[in-house]
């Protein structure tokens, strides 16, 4: 089953970021559920992640 996550850079002085993740899985009536997480906690870690994840797409790309 798919899931995605979305990172937000949303300060660059000091550098925070924001996530929301989608998750689906399917139900006991047989139909796809998401779940919907949002992590609106600003933080640098989470810039960290964004940047880590877009590092790696570049390195797959190049």
């Amino acid at each position: 089953m798919i899931d995605n996550l979305c990172f937000m850079l949303v300060n660059n002085d000091p550098k925070e970021a924001i996530a929301v993740r989608f998750s689906y899985e399917y139900g006991v009536d047989d139909e796809i559920h998401q779940t919907l997480v949002d992590d609106n906690d600003r933080r640098f870690e989470l810039w960290e992640a964004d940047l880590a994840w877009a590092q790696a797409m570049f390195k797959d790309f190049l």
